[in-house]
C-alpha cells in the first residue's frame, strides 16, 4: 500500500510540474499589447504641432517629437512594449513642447505687429 501511495503522489506531482511548464512558456510566448494611447497621443501632438506651424517656429522640438515616435515604432515591431511606450510618451511631450514654443513665437510676432500699429497711430495725430 505504501508503494501504491508514493506513486500516486510522484504522478501528480509530475503532473503539476508539467502544467507550471506550459503555463510559464504560455505567459512568455504572448506578445503584450503595443501602447495604443501613447501612441495615438504622440501622433496627434505631433500633427497639432505641424499644422500650428511648428515647422517653422520650433523645429528642433518637432523634429525631436518625430524621431521618437519613430523609435516608438521600431520598439513595437520589436515587441518591447515598454519602451515603445515610453518613447511614445516622450514624442508627445516634445511635439507639446513644440507647440507651445510655436504659440509663443506666434503671440509675439502678433504683440510686436500691434506694437508697431500703436506707433503709427500716435505718430499720425
Amino acid at each position: 500500500m505504501n508503494h501504491l501511495n508514493t506513486t500516486v503522489i510522484r504522478h501528480r506531482l509530475s503532473l503539476l510540474g508539467l502544467l507550471m511548464l506550459i503555463a510559464l512558456l504560455a505567459a512568455c510566448a504572448s506578445t503584450p499589447m503595443a501602447p495604443a494611447d501613447s501612441l495615438d497621443a504622440a501622433r496627434n501632438a505631433i500633427a497639432s504641432a505641424e499644422q500650428a506651424g511648428a515647422s517653422q517656429h520650433a523645429a528642433p522640438e518637432l523634429e525631436e517629437a518625430k524621431a521618437r515616435m519613430v523609435m516608438a515604432e521600431e520598439a513595437v515591431e520589436d515587441e518591447n512594449m515598454a519602451n515603445a511606450d515610453r518613447l511614445a510618451q516622450q514624442s508627445r511631450i516634445a511635439a507639446e513642447l513644440a507647440m507651445a514654443k510655436t504659440e509663443t513665437a506666434m503671440a509675439e510676432e502678433f504683440n510686436r505687429g500691434l506694437g508697431g500699429t500703436d506707433m503709427q497711430q500716435q505718430g499720425d495725430q
